[in-house]
């Protein structure tokens, strides 16, 4: 008879898996009942019922979180004699999204413990043509907004938030995503994050021009023309099609509903893995300043494989072995060739580095049960043990 752990051994523990439940496949039913797939009323009610949870008074949906974050770019005027500055800690589009415009991107450091960028470092990187700052709330900890908006105030720089990781997290007394202290906040809806759509985005916004200018970017920059034509219309400027459909839009419904408990299973979870972990010397596990509420989109877990007799595919190899599937986030950008053609080097951005060759993101999901939180935390420690250095 095989035991309770050798039957968990044989299935696989990924980083991450969506939660859908039936409320999902309902919602998404009705809109396939209806007939009215896409640019209908189910997209209306997700923008509204997206910008009432976050507290802004615009949501602009979108087809995903890349392209959520152009069309903020967009918004904000981001041009080919601009630069912007993001994090290197972060996924590619974070970097690229204002460089679709021609715009020069400004990779800066992140600071120890959050790795979220800093105002100073914001600030040491600001020049004369900067455009925009893209601050990425890095594992769903908010940056220092209030720090970060006061530097964009004073150089006259948009603050756009990259809130991927965000949705439910909290910043002092405002929600990220109410735009209290950014211009735009843009979010995604991939099946790892704490709501999902499948694939899909949404931008926030307190400023009706931006809301405007956000809804001509998606489709295809048209302008309606009534007054010649009822059926008339212009695209006077090169643009895209990034609608989101009334499918993905009921999903995300469905979703948001949920979000609250989504949310705190996360932290539930979270609240375990730093209990269990915080007696090993070997690990370095996520924070959680003061006057912030963290969102747990990923779990990063570091080792100190300074004390570890082996190094970190040893340590990948070995949670595999065991079923469980870790990832990292994220391969720094400036390492990728792209960033590399553009002189980056690997020697500016230490605290990146640094945490990169330490990284991974543990089972991290709403789904995942206790008994497999269990089992994580369990086999994590044991390896700690088994390869420690004397």
């Amino acid at each position: 008879m095989t035991s309770p752990e050798s039957r968990q051994r044989k299935k696989i523990i990924p980083y991450s898996r969506p939660s859908v439940s039936s409320a999902e496949i309902q919602e998404v039913r009705k809109v396939l009942r209806s007939g009215w797939l896409t640019t209908g009323p189910a997209v209306e009610r997700f923008e509204r019922a997206f910008a009432e949870k976050v507290g802004a008074r615009f949501a602009v949906a979108f087809s995903s979180g890349t392209s959520a974050l152009v069309g903020a770019c967009a918004a904000a005027g981001v041009g080919s004699a601009d630069r912007f500055i993001t994090t290197t800690m972060s996924f590619v589009a974070s970097a690229n999204c204002g460089r679709y415009f021609g715009a020069a991107a400004d990779l800066v450091d992140v600071e120890e413990p959050t790795l979220n960028v800093s105002a100073a470092a914001i600030e040491q990187a600001m020049r004369q043509n900067t455009r925009a700052v893209v601050a990425v709330h890095y594992q769903g900890h908010p940056v220092d907004l209030a720090a970060i908006s006061e530097v964009c105030r004073r150089r006259g720089a948009v603050l756009i938030e990259d809130a991927a990781h965000a949705l439910g997290a909290r910043y002092r007394d405002s929600v990220i995503g109410d735009c209290r202290y950014s211009d735009l906040c843009a979010f995604s809806f991939h099946p790892t994050k704490l709501i999902t759509t499948g694939e899909g985005g949404m931008v926030t916004t307190n400023r009706e021009d931006f809301d405007e200018r956000l809804r001509r970017f998606r489709n295809h920059g048209m302008v309606r023309r009534p007054e010649l034509e009822p059926w008339e219309y212009d695209c006077p400027e090169l643009s895209f099609n990034w609608r989101l459909s009334d499918v993905h839009s009921a999903m995300g419904l469905a979703q948001l509903a949920r979000s609250d408990g989504l949310l705190a299973r996360r932290r539930e979870i979270a609240a375990y893995y730093n209990e269990r972990f915080a007696a090993c010397d070997a690990l370095i596990t996520p924070v959680e300043e003061p006057e912030c509420l963290h969102a747990y989109h990923i779990y990063v877990l570091r080792f100190r494989y300074d004390r570890l007799t082996i190094n970190r595919r040893g340590m990948f190899e070995r949670l595999k072995a065991a079923s469980i599937v870790p990832q990292v986030h994220y391969r720094p950008i400036h390492r990728h060739s792209q960033y590399q053609a553009l002189g980056y080097e690997a020697s500016a951005f230490g605290v990146a580095e640094a945490a990169y060759g330490q990284m991974f993101s543990m089972p991290m999901y709403p789904d995942l049960t206790q008994r497999e939180a269990r089992y994580v935390a369990d086999t994590v420690c044991r390896l700690v043990e088994e390869n420690r250095r004397d």
